[in-house]
């Protein structure tokens, strides 16, 4: 039976220990003593105190009743008791020093009932004004998050298996190749599983390694374009990669614009341990690019489900600007992530909620929802251009008018005007009209969240490799 607590901190600190006491009497926590009497858990009164919106009570443990531990009274199923009979307020353990209950009065932002249980991924969402944009997740009031990897800059994203890791790379990807082509975006793919990253392999302008040979090569590479980006930074004065591009978008000198690089690492633990450890030389230069590339446009995205901390330790973490846990087996594997315990609170039955922690603040979020057949989509999109077999003549006609004449709009009524019975070769309304329906869902065409009566526009991917050698528009 709950009970209702009093309003004022002191008194209702006061109330909860009293109900805990009752409560873990009645679970029989208790011993008898020579005389009869009973001898009940008790709480030391110099360690319970309100916090804000917290109490800590602290167990006596130098008086704790015979054959009683702390870590029973640890238990999950203990703190559940303690937590209903309380009226369902969240009750967890700290037990880095004796035994602390830890009572939240208000539910953290981690755990608040308005945050959804899923969040399906819609990539026309995405801001078109912001660049490198992936997508966060929905916040408690239901606002849609996406924020640019150039804020982000290098990120290490935790959690155990199935918490919804795997989902936000996947997630993060779709988002960023449908947006950038090789021009703008390159990646460069390290996959000791050779599942999570594999179906993006054919993306353009990627590099993809398997083994840790393959991807001290990459690194290798990696460093030599580090130099030759700080060389190209001092010649024109930039200190950021968009001020490099603005440069050469000028014209000022006689320089190319340069892409962004994403090195994406999945399974970081995995791979340091069949590379020597954190002696080794991949992780050693690892931590080098990190922390020297960020500066000029080579960022990372690091994941791990099994973080450890003679692998993710204070070198390693020095370069990461942007920590995301979702939830973790212990509170231990939480602080390796994020150097903070919430993440083993997180709720089991709500896969893909997560924390971001970035300059000391800690959010929370639904992370986005994917679904294989979509994502099949649009890791196939760019293999079936590339391969020729993806386009049809009519298809190439149409695609290469909205590119090279349209400025990448795919307006139906203009293309039809266009392309229609009256030119030669042509095309029906609805053949366009089902064409586009038919590109949107595999992500070719992105339409404009801001402005439902903008036409959709040729995802920069697809673009791109129709003018790299795609035919000219009739």
């Amino acid at each position: 039976m709950s009970q209702v607590l009093p309003l004022g901190e002191p008194e209702r600190t006061e109330a909860t220990v009293s109900v805990f006491s009752h409560t873990l009497t009645r679970l029989g926590f208790t011993a008898r003593r020579a005389d009869g009497t009973v001898w009940p858990v008790r709480f030391d009164e110099a360690f319970y105190y309100p916090a804000g919106d917290a109490a800590f009570i602290g167990v006596d443990v130098h008086r704790l009743p015979r054959k009683v531990t702390t870590l029973a009274l640890a238990a999950p199923a203990v703190l559940h008791e303690l937590s209903t009979a309380i009226g369902g307020l969240p009750v967890t353990n700290n037990n880095t020093s004796g035994l602390v209950y830890v009572v939240r009065y208000t539910p953290p932002i981690w755990a608040a009932r308005q945050l959804p249980r899923r969040v399906d991924l819609e990539l026309a969402g995405r801001p078109v004004a912001l660049p490198f944009a992936v997508p966060l997740g929905v916040d408690a009031h239901g606002r849609a998050h996406w924020v640019s990897l150039l804020r982000l800059l290098n990120v290490l994203i935790g959690g155990e298996p199935g918490a919804g890791k795997s989902m936000l790379l996947n997630c993060w990807l779709a988002a960023l190749t449908q947006a950038h082509g090789p021009a703008e975006l390159q990646l460069t793919l390290v996959d000791p599983k050779r599942v999570e990253l594999y179906g993006w392999r054919a993306a353009p302008g990627t590099n993809y390694a398997e083994t840790p040979a393959q991807a001290e090569a990459l690194l290798d590479e990696l460093r030599d374009d580090i130099e030759r980006r700080g060389r190209l930074f001092q010649a024109v004065g930039a200190r950021t990669l968009m001020g490099y591009n603005q440069v050469a978008a000028g014209q000022r000198w006689e320089v190319a614009p340069l892409p962004l690089r994403l090195v994406v690492i999945d399974e970081l633990t995995d791979l340091t341990l069949q590379a020597g450890g954190s002696r080794g030389s991949l992780f050693r230069k690892l931590i080098s690019a990190a922390a020297v590339g960020r500066a000029l446009g080579v960022l990372f995205l690091i994941a791990t489900q099994s973080p450890r901390a003679e692998i993710i330790d204070g070198n390693l973490k020095a370069t990461l600007n942007t920590r995301i846990a979702f939830r973790t087996a212990s509170r231990a594997d939480s602080r390796v992530i994020m150097d903070r315990s919430e993440a083993a609170d997180l709720p089991s039955d709500a896969p893909g909620r997560l924390l971001v922690t970035q300059a000391g603040r800690l959010r929370a979020y639904q992370g986005y929802y994917l679904a294989d057949v979509a994502l099949r989509a649009l890791q196939n999109a760019d293999a079936a251009l590339r391969a020729g077999g993806g386009l049809t003549p009519d298809e190439q006609r149409v695609l290469a008018l909205a590119v090279q004449e349209l400025d990448g709009a795919f307006p139906i009524k203009e293309l039809y005007t266009r392309l229609g019975p009256k030119s030669a070769g042509g095309i029906s309304q609805r053949w366009l009209e089902g064409l586009a329906q038919c590109w949107e869902a595999r992500g070719w065409l992105v339409a404009d969240p801001s402005d439902p009566t903008r036409p959709r526009q040729v995802a920069a991917t697809v673009a791109a490799h129709l003018l790299a050698g795609a035919p000219a528009a009739a």
